[in-house]
Order: structure tokens, then sequence, then C-alpha cells
């Protein structure tokens, strides 16, 4: 049982961070097409 609340525990971290990694993308892509030219 611990060892399978450690792999959910873990799976969500990484899910996190790849969510995390994709909104940040998504910001600066935002954020290079407000700059002016």
């Amino acid at each position: 049982l611990k060892n399978i609340l450690k792999e959910i525990k873990k799976r969500r971290l990484v899910w996190e961070r790849h969510a995390w990694t994709k909104k940040d993308s998504l910001i600066r892509k935002t954020i290079e097409e407000m700059k002016p030219q």
C-alpha cells in the first residue's frame, strides 16, 4: 500500500510539473506576441 501511495504521489508531481511547463510556455508565447515588433 505504501508503494502505491508513493507511486501516485510521484506521478502527480510529474503531471503537475508537465502542466506547469505547458502553462509556462503558453504564457511566454502570449508575452512574445504582445511585445511590440
